[in-house]
């Protein structure tokens, strides 16, 4: 065996394990992931829970809280989600180039949590403004937003806070085309650019 053929083995198995070790650097995203489903899960369940004594108790501010803590820990499992789609994504193309300038910054997971926050709200707004009517459905009209049977009402309110936490993004751009048809403006909202 030549020096030179040595020290190209070296290199590799140098490069090897540093490539290795730049996994670690998904550990803290991951961890801060699935802690928010856990919590958002964990919350939902004992909102749960507290809404029927609220019910029971026909305390209308108690049930008005706990529904909006409801919506908010949709949002946040929504918002779960759509970061561990992404996340996979990323640890997928960290797989298949094996280079360590695809790892993530170890600091990476306070973006994570960031997002997940900031879906929760989304996912509230997005339904308090689908039940005001200031976005037009699909159907040009918001009465099937406002013509939901009672008994459903939760199941289907759940159901868009959850969507509008895991599509925040999508939410953005949406509101970027709605304002921009209707006021004329050129501007776009966040500069218009979506790495996620």
């Amino acid at each position: 065996m030549t020096i030179q053929t040595s020290l190209k083995r070296r290199k590799t198995d140098a490069n090897s394990w540093n490539w290795r070790w730049g996994q670690l650097t998904f550990f803290p995203s991951l961890v801060a992931i699935l802690t928010t489903y856990w919590l958002g899960l964990i919350w939902f369940l004992e909102l749960l829970e507290k809404m029927n004594f609220a019910r029971l108790a026909k305390d209308d501010n108690l049930i008005t809280e706990i529904y909006l803590k409801q919506l908010f820990c949709l949002g946040v499992l929504g918002g779960a989600m759509h970061c561990s789609i992404y996340i996979a994504k990323e640890f997928n193309l960290y797989h298949s180039k094996k280079d360590l300038s695809t790892a993530p910054m170890l600091f990476d997971f306070l973006g994570y949590i960031i997002q997940i926050i900031g879906a929760g709200l989304t996912g509230m707004l997005l339904l308090f403004a689908l039940k005001t009517g200031l976005v037009v459905v699909t159907t040009g009209s918001t009465d099937i937003i406002k013509n939901i049977p009672a008994s459903h009402i939760p199941y289907s309110e759940w159901f868009i806070a959850f969507a509008g936490g895991m599509g925040t993004h999508h939410v953005k751009a949406f509101l970027d085309k709605f304002l921009k048809k209707s006021t004329g403006t050129a501007g776009k909202l966040g500069g218009g650019h979506d790495d996620k």
